[in-house]
């Protein structure tokens, strides 16, 4: 793989969109005498639709700013692929 190759064929610009920002549910436990404060424990929850939405939404944007590294990850991958000895 060259150095050209590893050069996005046209700069970055912005979406427009921006990140989803997770709400902040406190969540309180002590351990040893010691209180901690966890505003995040519900995305935890792997069954809660709310976490599930909220990943989708994460997907979504990390796919919409990395969109113009389509053909950069292509390449990637059959560079990879061409030194892996599949068995």
């Amino acid at each position: 793989m060259s150095a050209e190759s590893c050069t996005p064929a046209a700069p970055h610009t912005s979406t427009g969109s921006t990140p989803p920002v997770a709400l902040r549910r406190s969540t309180t436990r002590e351990h040893h005498g010691d209180v901690f404060v966890d505003h995040y424990e519900w995305l935890r929850d792997k069954t809660d639709p709310m976490v599930i939405d909220h990943l989708t939404a994460e997907n979504a944007y990390a796919e919409a700013v990395t969109a113009h590294l389509g053909e950069l990850r292509e390449q990637l991958f059959e560079d990879v692929k061409a030194r892996t000895q599949e068995t």
